[in-house]
């Protein structure tokens, strides 16, 4: 199956929010099976499920026991150890420790995508602000992947940071302009810009949707670590089943 990766030019503009609804709303539409993998390094998925055990270090663990009986490739088996169960989104999570991604679990963690992929897993990575790192795993999983989410507010700054984000995708690290793609976060009632006028701010990627996150409802979902409450909300939930639908294409909503 395939994967894509979330990310921004500046932190705090909705990444994991986002990750999570769009694999939560792909879950539901033909029960696909969904993973999240948490590799923005400041530890933002694991408090929106109501979770904090860092579980790449359980992979972290097998893998380096497997590595003694001379077993160095991580299984389906080995790699669903290492996951967490969120029953509101319907979809499993791969949760890493906050702070500058371990080596180690980087490795590990680039080994779990493929293998999720090979087992037919929808894979929704969130890198974050990590995604302009010029490190060897994030080069590696924004060129394989069907797709680069890119999110931003309507305000100035974020729209420039992802404008200048998306330039160097293109130019420096390789990524397909065809794969690039934008979504606005904005207010439950539009203010300021439109989404098709940041578009424009951003012409290296194409404008997939705008999302208003920025409302008393998703703030409340975020507090009490029930995201999945969203995606019945009226407004909330037929944006991300178009997002997920655009990302993911599946048959019609289970």
């Amino acid at each position: 199956m395939s994967h894509i990766v979330v990310g921004s030019g500046r932190a705090g503009v909705g990444v994991t929010t986002v990750a999570a609804l769009v694999a939560g709303a792909a879950a539901r539409r033909g029960g696909s099976d969904v993973v999240v993998v948490d590799l923005a390094g400041n530890g933002g998925l694991a408090p929106l499920l109501g979770r904090y055990a860092p579980t790449v270090r359980t992979l972290q663990d097998t893998a380096d026991a497997r590595m003694s009986t001379g077993n160095v490739r991580l299984d389906l088996d080995a790699v669903a150890e290492g996951l967490v169960s969120d029953s509101l989104l319907r979809i499993r999570a791969l949760l890493a420790a906050p702070g500058r991604p371990n080596p180690h679990h980087l490795d590990v963690a680039v080994q779990a995508v493929e293998v999720l992929r090979e087992a037919g897993c929808h894979v929704v990575i969130d890198l974050g602000a990590s995604i302009d790192r010029d490190e060897p795993y994030v080069r590696t999983l924004l060129r394989s992947a069907e797709s680069v989410v890119l999110v931003t507010t309507l305000a100035a700054p974020s729209v420039f940071a992802t404008g200048r984000l998306a330039e160097r995708l293109v130019e420096e690290t390789r990524v397909f302009p065809d794969r690039l793609r934008l979504v606005v976060s904005h207010a439950l009632r539009g203010t300021g810009m439109t989404a098709e006028l940041v578009a424009e701010s951003v012409p290296a990627a194409t404008l997939l949707g705008a999302v208003p996150l920025a409302s008393r409802e998703v703030l409340d979902a975020v507090n009490r670590a029930a995201l999945g409450v969203l995606l019945g909300h009226p407004v909330l939930g037929p944006a991300f089943g178009t997002l997920a639908q655009e990302l993911f294409p599946v048959a019609a909503p289970s």
